[in-house]
């Protein structure tokens, strides 16, 4: 961990930090003379984003749902009814777009998310989370058995969409 008690982030373009300087070094000076801007932050603590690395970005519909049951039990009440909804994208991008508003506004800029069965709400998560600004990994699911029979896929065809999704 570093701490700067008074220094600069130096931020590029695209909103990454490619550097940090303490406000006493040599460098100080040459370093604001570059700068095409400056926000002047003192006064204020700037901390890195939260790293989120298993979302269940369909599940965020029931959020502390079930809580008292064992897992299949609660993926079978809650988690496969739900998901199988997603074939709606209405619904779909409402959940979504919940899902990463609020990781946002707790501070996590970078999720692993765990989409669902269908292809095209899996691109959806994706087009929801570019529009939104937060960086991610998003995974469509594939599942074949072990689920009832409204929400499994065909194997080859879970493979193909998997391909298409990827791509």
């Amino acid at each position: 961990t570093e701490v700067l008690t008074d220094g600069l982030v130096i931020v590029d373009d695209r909103g990454r930090v490619v550097e940090t300087v303490e406000l006493e070094s040599d460098r100080m000076e040459e370093q604001l003379a570059a700068m095409d801007s400056v926000v002047d932050r003192r006064g204020c603590l700037i901390m890195p984003g939260f790293i989120d690395g298993h979302a269940h970005a369909p599940q965020y519909a029931f959020t502390g749902t079930g809580m008292d049951l064992p897992l299949l039990e609660w993926l079978e009440q809650y988690t496969f009814p739900c998901e199988a909804r997603f074939r709606d994208l209405d619904f779909a991008k409402k959940v979504f777009g919940k899902s990463v508003r609020r990781h946002l506004r707790y501070g996590t800029t970078t999720v692993s998310y765990f989409g669902s069965l269908q292809l095209e709400a899996n691109k959806l998560l994706v087009d929801v989370v570019r529009e939104a600004g937060q960086r991610a990994l998003v995974g469509k699911v594939s599942m074949d058995r072990n689920s009832p029979e409204y929400y499994v896929e065909d194997t080859t065809k879970g493979l193909e969409e998997a391909e298409e999704f990827v791509k």
